[in-house]
Protein backbone atom coordinates (compact mmCIF):
# COMPACT_ATOMS: atom_id res chain seq x y z
CA UNK A 1 0.00 0.00 0.00
CA UNK A 2 1.70 3.52 -1.04
CA UNK A 3 1.44 6.13 1.22
CA UNK A 4 -1.06 8.04 -0.83
CA UNK A 5 -3.35 5.23 -0.25
CA UNK A 6 -2.63 4.67 3.38
CA UNK A 7 -3.77 9.13 3.62
CA UNK A 8 -7.01 8.35 2.04
CA UNK A 9 -7.89 5.71 4.05
CA UNK A 10 -6.94 7.80 7.48
CA UNK A 11 -8.91 10.73 5.80
CA UNK A 12 -11.52 8.48 5.01
CA UNK A 13 -11.73 7.24 8.66
CA UNK A 14 -11.66 10.50 10.04
CA UNK A 15 -14.61 11.78 7.48
CA UNK A 16 -17.17 8.65 8.46
CA UNK A 17 -16.06 8.77 12.36
CA UNK A 18 -17.53 11.97 12.26
CA UNK A 19 -20.65 11.38 10.19
CA UNK A 20 -21.52 8.12 12.69
CA UNK A 21 -21.40 9.90 15.66
CA UNK A 22 -23.56 12.80 14.29
CA UNK A 23 -26.36 9.93 14.28
CA UNK A 24 -25.68 9.30 17.57
CA UNK A 25 -23.41 6.29 17.29
CA UNK A 26 -20.84 5.89 20.03
CA UNK A 27 -18.36 3.39 20.05
CA UNK A 28 -14.83 2.46 22.10
CA UNK A 29 -12.03 4.05 20.02
CA UNK A 30 -11.03 1.87 17.06
CA UNK A 31 -7.52 0.27 15.78
CA UNK A 32 -7.72 -0.41 12.14
CA UNK A 33 -4.91 -2.71 10.35
CA UNK A 34 -4.44 -3.64 7.16
CA UNK A 35 -3.93 -7.72 6.75
CA UNK A 36 -3.08 -9.97 3.91
CA UNK A 37 -5.31 -13.22 2.88
CA UNK A 38 -3.57 -15.32 5.04
CA UNK A 39 -3.92 -13.53 8.07
CA UNK A 40 -7.50 -12.58 7.48
CA UNK A 41 -7.91 -16.53 7.00
CA UNK A 42 -6.38 -17.14 10.02
CA UNK A 43 -8.68 -14.92 12.03
CA UNK A 44 -12.01 -16.33 10.86
CA UNK A 45 -10.93 -19.25 11.85
CA UNK A 46 -9.52 -18.47 15.32
CA UNK A 47 -11.30 -15.43 15.53
CA UNK A 48 -9.08 -13.53 17.65
CA UNK A 49 -5.44 -12.91 17.17
CA UNK A 50 -3.89 -15.69 19.48
CA UNK A 51 -5.68 -18.57 20.50
CA UNK A 52 -4.73 -22.29 21.91
CA UNK A 53 -3.75 -24.83 19.71
CA UNK A 54 -6.54 -27.24 18.63
CA UNK A 55 -7.51 -29.53 15.85
CA UNK A 56 -11.28 -27.66 15.47
CA UNK A 57 -9.35 -24.38 14.69
CA UNK A 58 -6.98 -26.25 11.98
CA UNK A 59 -10.15 -27.74 10.30
CA UNK A 60 -11.79 -24.73 10.53
CA UNK A 61 -8.96 -22.82 8.68
CA UNK A 62 -9.06 -25.80 6.08
CA UNK A 63 -12.30 -25.61 4.95
CA UNK A 64 -12.30 -21.92 4.22
CA UNK A 65 -8.77 -22.12 2.43
CA UNK A 66 -10.52 -25.37 0.74
CA UNK A 67 -13.85 -23.76 -0.22
CA UNK A 68 -11.97 -20.45 -1.41
CA UNK A 69 -10.17 -22.43 -3.53
CA UNK A 70 -12.87 -23.76 -5.26
CA UNK A 71 -14.87 -20.21 -5.31
CA UNK A 72 -17.44 -21.18 -2.62
CA UNK A 73 -16.57 -19.07 0.09
CA UNK A 74 -17.71 -15.58 0.38
CA UNK A 75 -15.29 -13.03 0.68
CA UNK A 76 -13.86 -11.62 4.21
CA UNK A 77 -13.67 -8.29 4.07
CA UNK A 78 -12.69 -7.56 7.75
CA UNK A 79 -12.50 -9.03 11.21
CA UNK A 80 -13.63 -6.76 14.46
CA UNK A 81 -12.62 -7.86 18.06
CA UNK A 82 -15.08 -6.68 21.20
CA UNK A 83 -12.42 -5.50 23.35
CA UNK A 84 -11.74 -1.84 24.78
CA UNK A 85 -9.75 -0.40 22.29
CA UNK A 86 -11.49 -2.42 19.51
CA UNK A 87 -8.98 -3.63 16.70
CA UNK A 88 -10.33 -4.17 13.11
CA UNK A 89 -8.64 -6.43 10.42
CA UNK A 90 -8.97 -4.73 7.24
CA UNK A 91 -8.11 -6.89 4.26
CA UNK A 92 -5.38 -5.47 1.91
CA UNK A 93 -7.24 -6.77 -0.84
CA UNK A 94 -10.31 -4.47 -0.27
CA UNK A 95 -10.11 -1.61 -3.29
CA UNK A 96 -10.84 1.99 -1.56
CA UNK A 97 -14.38 1.97 -2.11
CA UNK A 98 -14.45 -1.13 -0.28
CA UNK A 99 -12.30 -0.04 2.62
CA UNK A 100 -14.93 2.61 3.35
CA UNK A 101 -17.99 1.00 2.98
CA UNK A 102 -16.01 -1.78 5.58
CA UNK A 103 -14.77 1.10 7.77
CA UNK A 104 -18.40 2.62 8.35
CA UNK A 105 -19.49 -1.19 8.52
CA UNK A 106 -16.75 -1.94 11.63
CA UNK A 107 -17.70 1.09 13.67
CA UNK A 108 -21.60 -0.34 13.41
CA UNK A 109 -20.25 -3.70 15.70
CA UNK A 110 -17.91 -1.71 17.94
CA UNK A 111 -21.22 1.12 18.93
CA UNK A 112 -23.54 -2.60 18.87
CA UNK A 113 -20.43 -3.95 21.09
CA UNK A 114 -20.27 -1.08 23.66
CA UNK A 115 -23.98 -0.30 23.67
CA UNK A 116 -25.93 -4.07 23.76
CA UNK A 117 -27.06 -5.54 27.14
CA UNK A 118 -25.64 -8.75 26.47
CA UNK A 119 -21.79 -7.22 26.01
CA UNK A 120 -21.84 -5.29 29.00
CA UNK A 121 -20.31 -7.91 31.15
CA UNK A 122 -18.21 -9.75 28.52
CA UNK A 123 -14.42 -9.29 29.27
CA UNK A 124 -12.73 -6.32 26.66
CA UNK A 125 -9.30 -7.68 27.70
CA UNK A 126 -9.82 -11.21 25.98
CA UNK A 127 -7.32 -10.44 23.58
CA UNK A 128 -4.10 -10.15 26.32
CA UNK A 129 -6.26 -13.47 28.30
CA UNK A 130 -6.34 -15.85 25.15
CA UNK A 131 -2.63 -15.15 24.44
CA UNK A 132 -2.31 -15.92 28.44
CA UNK A 133 -4.37 -19.36 27.94
CA UNK A 134 -2.30 -20.13 24.71
CA UNK A 135 0.85 -19.68 26.81
CA UNK A 136 -0.87 -21.51 29.44
CA UNK A 137 -2.76 -24.63 26.91
CA UNK A 138 1.19 -25.05 25.20
CA UNK A 139 2.92 -25.78 28.85
CA UNK A 140 0.35 -28.26 29.48
CA UNK A 141 1.00 -30.05 26.37
CA UNK A 142 4.44 -30.20 27.35
CA UNK A 143 4.05 -31.15 29.99
CA UNK A 144 1.53 -33.95 30.09
CA UNK A 145 1.61 -34.57 26.71
CA UNK A 146 -0.20 -33.24 23.52
CA UNK A 147 -2.90 -36.28 23.03
CA UNK A 148 -4.42 -36.65 26.55
CA UNK A 149 -4.28 -32.93 26.64
CA UNK A 150 -6.29 -32.36 22.96
CA UNK A 151 -8.58 -35.44 24.08
CA UNK A 152 -9.26 -33.34 27.06
CA UNK A 153 -9.80 -30.45 25.22
CA UNK A 154 -12.32 -32.47 23.16
CA UNK A 155 -14.45 -32.99 26.19
CA UNK A 156 -14.82 -29.40 27.33
CA UNK A 157 -15.40 -28.66 23.93
CA UNK A 158 -18.29 -30.69 23.15
CA UNK A 159 -20.27 -29.06 25.95
CA UNK A 160 -19.03 -25.22 25.97
CA UNK A 161 -22.21 -23.80 24.54
CA UNK A 162 -23.86 -25.25 27.23
CA UNK A 163 -24.08 -22.68 29.30
CA UNK A 164 -26.70 -20.12 31.20
CA UNK A 165 -26.79 -17.80 28.96
CA UNK A 166 -28.22 -14.93 30.69
CA UNK A 167 -26.13 -15.54 33.83
CA UNK A 168 -23.49 -13.08 34.91
CA UNK A 169 -21.42 -14.67 37.55
CA UNK A 170 -20.70 -17.94 38.49
CA UNK A 171 -23.31 -18.83 40.64
CA UNK A 172 -22.97 -22.23 41.94
CA UNK A 173 -26.05 -22.23 44.78
CA UNK A 174 -26.42 -26.20 44.40
CA UNK A 175 -23.34 -26.25 46.13
CA UNK A 176 -23.76 -24.12 49.08
CA UNK A 177 -25.33 -25.43 51.99
CA UNK A 178 -27.88 -22.71 53.56
CA UNK A 179 -28.63 -22.85 57.13
CA UNK A 180 -33.04 -22.91 56.95
CA UNK A 181 -34.80 -20.74 59.88
CA UNK A 182 -36.80 -23.26 61.80
CA UNK A 183 -40.39 -21.77 61.35
CA UNK A 184 -41.94 -19.80 64.27
CA UNK A 185 -44.82 -21.11 64.04
CA UNK A 186 -43.71 -24.45 65.20
CA UNK A 187 -41.89 -23.06 68.35
CA UNK A 188 -43.47 -24.14 71.44
CA UNK A 189 -42.97 -21.06 73.50
CA UNK A 190 -46.24 -19.79 74.04
CA UNK A 191 -48.59 -20.65 77.64
CA UNK A 192 -50.65 -23.12 76.03
CA UNK A 193 -48.41 -25.07 73.53
CA UNK A 194 -48.53 -28.20 75.45
CA UNK A 195 -52.08 -28.87 74.48
CA UNK A 196 -50.95 -29.33 71.24
CA UNK A 197 -47.99 -30.93 71.48
CA UNK A 198 -48.67 -33.85 69.48
CA UNK A 199 -49.59 -31.94 66.69
CA UNK A 200 -46.97 -29.77 66.60
CA UNK A 201 -44.01 -32.49 67.41
CA UNK A 202 -45.46 -34.49 64.37
CA UNK A 203 -45.08 -30.81 62.31
CA UNK A 204 -41.77 -30.94 63.24
CA UNK A 205 -40.97 -34.18 62.82
CA UNK A 206 -42.52 -33.11 59.05
CA UNK A 207 -40.60 -30.61 58.88
CA UNK A 208 -36.85 -32.22 60.00
CA UNK A 209 -37.56 -34.89 56.97
CA UNK A 210 -38.39 -32.31 54.84
CA UNK A 211 -35.13 -30.79 55.35
CA UNK A 212 -33.04 -34.08 54.91
CA UNK A 213 -34.54 -34.11 51.14
CA UNK A 214 -32.16 -33.46 48.71
CA UNK A 215 -33.10 -31.27 46.09
CA UNK A 216 -32.56 -30.76 42.62
CA UNK A 217 -29.47 -29.45 40.89
CA UNK A 218 -30.95 -27.86 37.97
CA UNK A 219 -27.65 -26.42 36.76
CA UNK A 220 -27.65 -25.75 32.61
CA UNK A 221 -24.03 -24.72 32.91
CA UNK A 222 -22.37 -28.09 32.74
CA UNK A 223 -18.96 -26.89 32.78
CA UNK A 224 -19.55 -24.91 35.49
CA UNK A 225 -20.82 -27.52 37.76
CA UNK A 226 -17.93 -30.29 36.56
CA UNK A 227 -15.23 -27.66 37.86
CA UNK A 228 -17.45 -27.39 41.08
CA UNK A 229 -19.50 -30.08 42.19
CA UNK A 230 -19.18 -31.69 45.91
CA UNK A 231 -17.75 -35.27 44.15
CA UNK A 232 -14.83 -32.81 42.05
CA UNK A 233 -11.61 -34.94 41.66
CA UNK A 234 -9.81 -33.40 39.23
CA UNK A 235 -6.21 -32.35 38.53
CA UNK A 236 -5.59 -28.43 38.92
CA UNK A 237 -4.53 -28.68 35.05
CA UNK A 238 -7.88 -30.22 34.02
CA UNK A 239 -9.88 -27.40 35.80
CA UNK A 240 -7.99 -24.73 34.37
CA UNK A 241 -8.79 -26.12 30.92
CA UNK A 242 -12.08 -26.62 31.82
CA UNK A 243 -12.28 -23.10 32.84
CA UNK A 244 -10.26 -21.80 29.99
CA UNK A 245 -12.48 -23.35 27.74
CA UNK A 246 -15.71 -22.10 29.55
CA UNK A 247 -14.34 -18.74 30.09
CA UNK A 248 -13.56 -18.24 25.95
CA UNK A 249 -16.63 -19.69 24.93
CA UNK A 250 -18.45 -17.24 27.62
CA UNK A 251 -17.02 -14.10 25.61
CA UNK A 252 -18.47 -15.26 22.37
CA UNK A 253 -22.11 -16.16 23.50
CA UNK A 254 -23.34 -13.03 22.94
CA UNK A 255 -22.45 -12.78 19.49
CA UNK A 256 -24.41 -16.12 18.94
CA UNK A 257 -27.09 -14.45 20.57
CA UNK A 258 -27.00 -11.69 18.62
CA UNK A 259 -25.48 -12.38 14.75
CA UNK A 260 -29.27 -11.25 12.78
CA UNK A 261 -29.06 -7.84 15.12
CA UNK A 262 -25.63 -7.20 15.37
CA UNK A 263 -25.16 -7.62 11.16
CA UNK A 264 -28.43 -6.03 10.47
CA UNK A 265 -27.26 -3.01 12.78
CA UNK A 266 -23.94 -2.52 10.95
CA UNK A 267 -25.04 -3.40 7.51
CA UNK A 268 -27.96 -0.59 7.88
CA UNK A 269 -25.27 2.08 9.13
CA UNK A 270 -22.86 1.39 6.27
CA UNK A 271 -25.12 2.14 4.30
CA UNK A 272 -26.52 5.37 5.38
CA UNK A 273 -23.58 6.49 6.57
CA UNK A 274 -21.91 6.06 2.75
CA UNK A 275 -24.93 7.17 1.07
CA UNK A 276 -25.47 9.97 2.90
CA UNK A 277 -21.41 11.02 2.67
CA UNK A 278 -21.82 10.35 -1.00
CA UNK A 279 -25.01 12.55 -1.55
CA UNK A 280 -23.16 15.58 0.47
CA UNK A 281 -19.69 16.28 -0.81
CA UNK A 282 -19.58 13.08 -3.16
CA UNK A 283 -17.36 11.18 -1.05
CA UNK A 284 -17.42 7.65 -3.30
CA UNK A 285 -17.05 9.45 -6.88
CA UNK A 286 -13.06 10.23 -6.89
CA UNK A 287 -12.71 6.58 -5.29
CA UNK A 288 -12.38 5.39 -9.65
CA UNK A 289 -14.56 5.09 -12.34
CA UNK A 290 -16.52 2.12 -11.13
CA UNK A 291 -17.32 2.98 -7.80
CA UNK A 292 -20.82 2.59 -7.93
CA UNK A 293 -20.05 -1.29 -9.22
CA UNK A 294 -17.73 -2.28 -6.30
CA UNK A 295 -20.33 -0.53 -4.37
CA UNK A 296 -23.55 -2.44 -5.22
CA UNK A 297 -21.84 -5.60 -6.25
CA UNK A 298 -20.49 -5.27 -2.29
CA UNK A 299 -23.59 -4.75 -1.38
CA UNK A 300 -24.93 -7.66 -3.28
CA UNK A 301 -22.82 -10.13 -1.97
CA UNK A 302 -23.34 -9.28 1.60
CA UNK A 303 -26.99 -8.82 1.51
CA UNK A 304 -27.86 -11.92 -1.12
CA UNK A 305 -30.63 -14.09 -0.26
CA UNK A 306 -28.81 -16.90 0.78
CA UNK A 307 -29.06 -20.56 0.06
CA UNK A 308 -31.54 -22.98 0.12
CA UNK A 309 -32.99 -23.65 3.66
CA UNK A 310 -30.58 -21.34 5.14
CA UNK A 311 -30.70 -17.77 6.35
CA UNK A 312 -28.61 -15.03 5.32
CA UNK A 313 -28.49 -12.84 9.11
CA UNK A 314 -27.06 -9.53 7.43
CA UNK A 315 -30.25 -9.60 4.94
CA UNK A 316 -32.75 -10.87 7.71
CA UNK A 317 -31.12 -7.94 10.11
CA UNK A 318 -31.15 -5.52 7.43
CA UNK A 319 -34.75 -6.12 5.85
CA UNK A 320 -36.46 -5.34 9.94
CA UNK A 321 -34.32 -2.44 10.89
CA UNK A 322 -34.81 -0.97 7.52
CA UNK A 323 -38.76 -1.53 7.92
CA UNK A 324 -38.49 -0.04 12.05
CA UNK A 325 -36.66 2.97 10.10
CA UNK A 326 -39.15 3.53 7.37
CA UNK A 327 -42.64 2.83 9.25
CA UNK A 328 -41.35 4.45 12.85
CA UNK A 329 -43.16 8.42 12.62
CA UNK A 330 -41.53 11.34 13.70
CA UNK A 331 -38.18 13.40 12.98
CA UNK A 332 -35.22 11.47 11.68
CA UNK A 333 -34.09 11.33 15.10
CA UNK A 334 -36.86 9.99 16.32
CA UNK A 335 -36.53 7.60 13.94
CA UNK A 336 -32.66 6.78 15.22
CA UNK A 337 -33.49 6.54 18.70
CA UNK A 338 -36.14 4.19 18.49
CA UNK A 339 -33.05 2.34 16.09
CA UNK A 340 -30.49 2.85 18.95
CA UNK A 341 -33.34 1.54 21.77
CA UNK A 342 -33.72 -2.09 19.89
CA UNK A 343 -29.71 -2.25 19.64
CA UNK A 344 -29.03 -1.51 23.22
CA UNK A 345 -31.79 -4.00 24.44
CA UNK A 346 -32.77 -6.74 21.84
CA UNK A 347 -31.30 -10.23 21.10
CA UNK A 348 -31.76 -11.75 17.85
CA UNK A 349 -35.19 -14.17 19.28
CA UNK A 350 -36.17 -10.32 20.46
CA UNK A 351 -36.05 -8.64 17.27
CA UNK A 352 -37.54 -11.44 15.14
CA UNK A 353 -40.54 -11.94 18.07
CA UNK A 354 -41.27 -8.28 17.99
CA UNK A 355 -40.63 -6.79 14.89
CA UNK A 356 -40.12 -9.35 11.90
CA UNK A 357 -43.88 -8.49 10.36
CA UNK A 358 -46.20 -9.89 7.67
CA UNK A 359 -44.41 -7.53 5.36
CA UNK A 360 -40.86 -7.85 5.85
CA UNK A 361 -41.84 -12.18 5.55
CA UNK A 362 -43.10 -11.73 2.25
CA UNK A 363 -39.80 -9.08 0.88
CA UNK A 364 -37.86 -12.17 2.43
CA UNK A 365 -39.91 -15.42 0.87
CA UNK A 366 -39.59 -16.94 4.42
CA UNK A 367 -41.40 -20.25 4.60
CA UNK A 368 -41.33 -23.24 6.96
CA UNK A 369 -40.29 -27.18 5.53
CA UNK A 370 -39.59 -30.36 7.27
CA UNK A 371 -38.41 -33.60 6.32
CA UNK A 372 -41.92 -35.23 4.96
CA UNK A 373 -40.93 -38.94 3.54
CA UNK A 374 -37.41 -38.24 3.26
CA UNK A 375 -37.91 -35.42 1.40
CA UNK A 376 -37.42 -31.66 2.52
CA UNK A 377 -41.54 -30.13 1.73
CA UNK A 378 -42.45 -26.67 2.29
CA UNK A 379 -45.42 -26.83 5.16
CA UNK A 380 -46.02 -23.35 5.92
CA UNK A 381 -46.14 -20.08 3.44
CA UNK A 382 -49.43 -18.43 4.30
CA UNK A 383 -49.65 -18.29 7.90
CA UNK A 384 -46.78 -15.64 8.75
CA UNK A 385 -46.51 -15.61 12.39
CA UNK A 386 -46.27 -19.12 12.08
CA UNK A 387 -42.97 -18.54 10.72
CA UNK A 388 -42.10 -15.56 12.78
CA UNK A 389 -42.70 -17.73 15.54
CA UNK A 390 -40.66 -20.68 14.94
CA UNK A 391 -37.50 -18.81 13.87
CA UNK A 392 -38.14 -17.28 17.85
CA UNK A 393 -37.90 -20.50 18.99
CA UNK A 394 -35.12 -21.61 17.58
CA UNK A 395 -33.44 -18.63 18.61
CA UNK A 396 -34.39 -18.03 21.97
CA UNK A 397 -31.64 -20.90 23.23
CA UNK A 398 -29.57 -19.69 20.04
CA UNK A 399 -29.78 -23.54 18.73
CA UNK A 400 -28.39 -25.17 21.68
CA UNK A 401 -30.39 -27.61 23.26
CA UNK A 402 -31.20 -27.11 27.08
CA UNK A 403 -30.14 -29.62 29.23
CA UNK A 404 -30.40 -29.95 33.27
CA UNK A 405 -28.20 -31.39 35.77
CA UNK A 406 -30.55 -32.68 37.90
CA UNK A 407 -28.70 -35.40 40.36
CA UNK A 408 -25.31 -36.02 41.08
CA UNK A 409 -25.91 -39.15 43.09
CA UNK A 410 -28.32 -41.06 40.33
CA UNK A 411 -29.38 -44.60 41.19
CA UNK A 412 -27.12 -43.80 44.44
CA UNK A 413 -24.45 -44.89 42.75
CA UNK A 414 -22.71 -40.87 42.32
CA UNK A 415 -23.75 -41.25 38.27
CA UNK A 416 -25.23 -38.03 36.57
CA UNK A 417 -28.75 -37.31 35.92
CA UNK A 418 -29.33 -34.85 32.88
CA UNK A 419 -32.45 -34.08 31.58
CA UNK A 420 -33.30 -32.37 28.03
CA UNK A 421 -35.56 -29.81 27.68
CA UNK A 422 -37.77 -30.89 25.11
CA UNK A 423 -40.12 -28.47 23.67
CA UNK A 424 -40.56 -30.89 20.06
CA UNK A 425 -36.94 -30.77 19.09
CA UNK A 426 -35.43 -33.98 18.97
CA UNK A 427 -31.23 -34.83 19.44
CA UNK A 428 -29.72 -36.27 17.27
CA UNK A 429 -29.40 -39.57 18.52
CA UNK A 430 -25.51 -40.00 17.32
CA UNK A 431 -24.58 -36.58 18.26
CA UNK A 432 -26.17 -37.70 21.87
CA UNK A 433 -24.30 -40.14 21.99
CA UNK A 434 -20.92 -38.92 21.34
CA UNK A 435 -21.44 -36.20 23.74
CA UNK A 436 -22.52 -38.01 26.63
CA UNK A 437 -19.33 -40.11 26.36
CA UNK A 438 -17.37 -37.02 26.44
CA UNK A 439 -19.49 -35.65 29.87
CA UNK A 440 -18.74 -39.31 31.06
CA UNK A 441 -15.01 -38.92 30.68
CA UNK A 442 -15.16 -35.61 32.52
CA UNK A 443 -17.39 -36.33 35.30
CA UNK A 444 -15.21 -39.88 35.28
CA UNK A 445 -18.76 -42.09 36.04
CA UNK A 446 -21.70 -43.06 33.97
CA UNK A 447 -24.01 -40.49 33.01
CA UNK A 448 -27.62 -40.81 32.17
CA UNK A 449 -29.97 -38.64 29.89
CA UNK A 450 -33.52 -38.58 29.58
CA UNK A 451 -35.13 -37.33 26.55
CA UNK A 452 -37.94 -37.37 24.18
CA UNK A 453 -38.94 -38.27 20.50
CA UNK A 454 -41.72 -39.55 17.74
CA UNK A 455 -40.59 -42.65 16.42
CA UNK A 456 -43.48 -42.40 14.59
CA UNK A 457 -45.67 -39.70 12.16
CA UNK A 458 -48.19 -39.45 9.53
CA UNK A 459 -48.22 -36.76 6.19
CA UNK A 460 -51.19 -34.95 6.09
CA UNK A 461 -52.72 -33.14 2.44
CA UNK A 462 -55.18 -30.84 2.88
CA UNK A 463 -57.72 -29.97 -0.14
CA UNK A 464 -54.75 -27.39 -1.53
CA UNK A 465 -52.25 -30.47 -1.81
CA UNK A 466 -50.14 -28.72 0.85
CA UNK A 467 -48.34 -31.90 3.55
CA UNK A 468 -47.68 -31.48 6.81
CA UNK A 469 -46.04 -33.50 9.06
CA UNK A 470 -47.72 -34.90 12.34
CA UNK A 471 -46.03 -36.43 14.91
CA UNK A 472 -47.09 -39.32 16.63
CA UNK A 473 -47.39 -39.66 20.32
CA UNK A 474 -44.32 -38.98 22.01
CA UNK A 475 -41.38 -41.75 23.63
CA UNK A 476 -39.43 -41.10 26.26
CA UNK A 477 -35.58 -41.95 25.55
CA UNK A 478 -33.31 -42.32 28.53
CA UNK A 479 -29.76 -42.56 26.75
CA UNK A 480 -27.07 -44.44 29.81
CA UNK A 481 -23.28 -43.84 28.66
CA UNK A 482 -20.59 -45.07 31.14
CA UNK A 483 -17.30 -44.40 28.86
CA UNK A 484 -17.33 -46.91 26.67
CA UNK A 485 -20.61 -47.67 25.29
CA UNK A 486 -24.38 -46.26 25.46
CA UNK A 487 -27.44 -48.34 26.21
CA UNK A 488 -30.84 -47.07 25.39
CA UNK A 489 -34.31 -47.50 26.83
CA UNK A 490 -37.93 -45.98 25.78
CA UNK A 491 -40.52 -45.48 27.99
CA UNK A 492 -43.65 -44.63 28.06
CA UNK A 493 -44.07 -42.00 30.54
CA UNK A 494 -45.91 -38.95 30.49
CA UNK A 495 -44.13 -36.44 28.70
CA UNK A 496 -43.77 -33.18 32.00
CA UNK A 497 -41.49 -29.92 32.28
CA UNK A 498 -38.30 -30.37 33.43
CA UNK A 499 -39.09 -28.87 36.43
CA UNK A 500 -41.96 -31.63 37.25
CA UNK A 501 -39.57 -34.27 36.47
CA UNK A 502 -37.15 -33.44 38.98
CA UNK A 503 -39.48 -32.92 41.55
CA UNK A 504 -41.45 -36.18 41.08
CA UNK A 505 -37.78 -38.27 40.08
CA UNK A 506 -36.79 -36.92 43.70
CA UNK A 507 -39.67 -37.90 45.51
CA UNK A 508 -39.34 -41.34 44.39
CA UNK A 509 -35.92 -41.28 45.10
CA UNK A 510 -36.79 -40.13 49.17
CA UNK A 511 -39.65 -42.76 49.39
CA UNK A 512 -37.31 -45.66 48.23
CA UNK A 513 -34.49 -44.29 51.03
CA UNK A 514 -37.40 -44.20 53.51
CA UNK A 515 -38.30 -47.86 52.43
CA UNK A 516 -34.70 -48.88 52.48
CA UNK A 517 -34.49 -47.66 56.03
CA UNK A 518 -37.51 -49.19 56.88
CA UNK A 519 -36.15 -52.88 55.66
CA UNK A 520 -33.08 -52.32 57.99
CA UNK A 521 -35.35 -51.66 60.88
CA UNK A 522 -37.12 -54.63 60.77
CA UNK A 523 -34.07 -56.48 60.01
CA UNK A 524 -32.39 -55.01 62.82
CA UNK A 525 -35.66 -55.84 65.20
CA UNK A 526 -35.51 -59.49 63.86
CA UNK A 527 -31.79 -59.92 64.64
CA UNK A 528 -32.45 -58.69 68.60
CA UNK A 529 -35.37 -61.45 68.40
Amino acid sequence: MTKSEQQKIEDAIETIDNKAKSYGLDYYDTEFLIANEELMDQLSAYVLPIRFHHWTFGKEYQKQKTMKQYGMSGTIYECVINSDPSYAFLSESNNLTEMKVVIAHVLGHVDFFKNNMLYNTTNKRMVTECALNAKKIADYYFQYGEEIVERWIDACMSIARHCELARNSDNTKWLEKKEIAFPEELDMKEEFDFLFRNDKMKKITEWQEQQKRSKPIMEKDLLLFLMHNRFVDLENWQKDVMSIVRQEMRYFMPNIQTKILNEGWSCFWHQKIIEDLDLECDFLKDDDNDWYTYYSAMNSRVLHPGSRGRLNPYLVGYTILKDIYETTGGTEQDKIDALLDIRATHTDALLIKNHLNEKVIEELDLFTFELLDKEWTVTETTNWERSRDILTEQLVEAHIPTIYIIDDDYMNNRELFLVHDYKGDELEEESAIRTLAYISKLWERPVTLRTAAHLTYEVEVDKNDNKKGLRGENLIVYIRHDGKKADIILDQEILKPTSQIAADYFDAKWRMHKFEEKIKENASDENLI
